[in-house]
């Protein structure tokens, strides 16, 4: 693989997370009108994409911005693992407690 298509690769990765971040606030928005600073920051720190579509799919499901935020990962960096509520934790936070699943 030549530089510029890791260049390309890692481009199109980005565009995928910046649109999924983008996707879930305009649904919280929708869904109970407003969307603190605090979640907007938290959601643009995960770089997950597993758990960026997992999010997706919670934002759209979830009864409360309160769940939402609930399943939301304590670290930005954890990805999480497969449907269940196991998670994977990341070295700098060392955080590995289950999400609540709705």
């Amino acid at each position: 693989m030549t530089i510029a298509d890791k260049l390309r690769k890692e481009g199109m990765q980005q565009g995928m997370q910046q649109a999924l971040q983008e996707d879930i606030l305009e649904i919280l928005e929708i869904r109970f009108q407003s969307v603190s600073y605090s979640i907007k920051k938290q959601l643009e720190a995960i770089s997950d994409a597993p758990a960026l579509r997992r999010l997706l799919r919670l934002a759209v499901q979830a009864q409360s911005l309160e769940q939402f935020t609930n399943g939301m990962p304590a670290c930005p960096h954890a990805s999480f693992a497969g449907q269940g509520t196991r998670r994977t934790p990341h070295l700098d936070c060392g955080d590995s407690s289950p999400l609540s699943t709705p």
